[in-house]
């Protein structure tokens, strides 16, 4: 099954991430935008699957990216993130604001080398920001897109 990625503009996401990413912290942010998007893919295709009309859409504004879906009942649900760029240097991110419809759900995560290996972990618990803590997110967030609420 084909995976189209909706957009709130014109161009690709593909071709608008890369930039972004780049101008703020290179591959750091990118990485980031890619675990979340590909969550985003899983679950749309998951939709699809199920036959449910309607899709996570990825809207993007400078270095801000937010997944969204419009809500039957009490507005959008969405899942914002904001990259932190000290304003002495403006290249350099040192951290990204994660939120979440309705204000309950915030998080800071702040990049890590591990291993030679760059990661996010949440500055609250120390926890790593992997695959199943973004999955649970979308989980958490969009679980209302079932396939009862057609």
């Amino acid at each position: 099954m084909a995976v189209t990625r909706m957009t709130s503009n014109e161009a690709s996401l593909d071709e608008h991430r890369k930039p972004v990413a780049a101008a703020v912290s290179g591959p750091l942010v990118a990485d980031l935008w890619e675990l979340f998007d590909d969550v985003c893919d899983q679950l749309n295709v998951y939709l699809e699957a199920a036959g449910v009309s309607r899709r996570i859409i990825v809207t993007h504004r400078g270095t801000a990216r937010r997944y969204g879906n419009p809500a039957t009942q009490g507005g959008e649900r969405f899942i914002a993130l904001l990259p932190l760029v000290p304003t002495a240097t403006g290249s350099a991110v040192r951290g990204v604001f994660v939120g979440a419809s309705g204000g309950r759900r915030t998080a800071y995560v702040k990049p890590v080398v591990e291993d030679g290996t760059l990661g996010w972990r949440l500055t609250s618990s120390g926890a790593l920001l992997d695959r199943a803590a973004v999955q649970a997110l979308f989980g958490w967030v969009f679980g209302a897109l079932s396939p009862d609420h057609k």
